[in-house]
């Protein structure tokens, strides 16, 4: 049912904002924020400025390119010392390969909520609920899925490092990889996907970790 928030006062705008569920109405949460800012006198910016807040897929694809040049030029540098150091090491590696990517995301946004890329780009991940900064617990919920990913590929390449690759440990590992491979891109698609058709852009990551993700100025020129 639809609701007519026109004849509602400031106060009431403020009551209603602050008992509606986020989760079930988030197109009724928009409307409200633009009529609470609307009402307190900056309506040019309001009209724009609440779908500006959550209107980051943009932001976050390029967050997203600069995160993975920022790493390759960590692996790079990890890989020449490692050389350095002995040749012996291409297992150590691979297995920081592997791991770098969730654990600085994990790391950079437990800290500051956002990573390299998303300062660059001005996008910050909140709490949902209360839109406050989100903790480490927050921070592996949102990436757990790729952390278990890791784990899954890690436990192959330990498995079959420790012993001669036959022919059927050869097919067991392509087979692994290949659905594997198949899993997480079936993943990064349902992520894109849920996050274009809802309001707030959340992905499937961000509803797992109570989290959304917000255009710090827009919240600014909001404020």
């Amino acid at each position: 049912m639809e609701i007519d928030y026109s004849n509602y006062s400031l106060s009431e705008l403020k009551d209603a904002r602050q008992s509606i569920d986020e989760y079930k109405y988030p197109n009724r949460v928009i409307e409200l924020d633009q009529r609470i800012a609307s009402q307190q006198g900056n309506r040019k910016e309001i009209t724009e400025a609440p779908y500006q807040r959550y209107s980051t897929f943009g932001a976050r694809f390029v967050a997203g390119i600069i995160d993975g040049l920022a790493i390759s030029g960590i692996s790079f540098l990890f890989a020449y010392i490692i050389v350095q150091i002995s040749e012996s090491l291409n297992l150590l590696v691979d297995l920081f390969d592997l791991f770098l990517f969730v654990v600085y995301s994990i790391l950079m946004h437990g800290t500051f909520g956002q990573t390299i890329g998303k300062m660059i780009t001005e996008v910050k991940v909140l709490d949902a609920k209360t839109e406050k900064p989100i903790g480490f617990r927050q921070a592996v919920i949102r990436d757990s899925v790729p952390l278990l990913s890791s784990i899954f590929v890690a436990s192959i390449i330990l498995i079959f490092s420790t012993k001669d690759i036959n022919k059927s440990d050869s097919t067991l590992i392509y087979n692994s990889l290949m659905v594997f491979a198949v899993v997480s891109l079936s993943w990064h698609l349902l992520e894109i996907i849920t996050m274009l058709f809802n309001a707030k852009r959340r992905a499937i990551h961000d509803y797992m970790a109570g989290t959304v993700v917000v255009n710090m100025q827009a919240s600014d020129e909001q404020e």
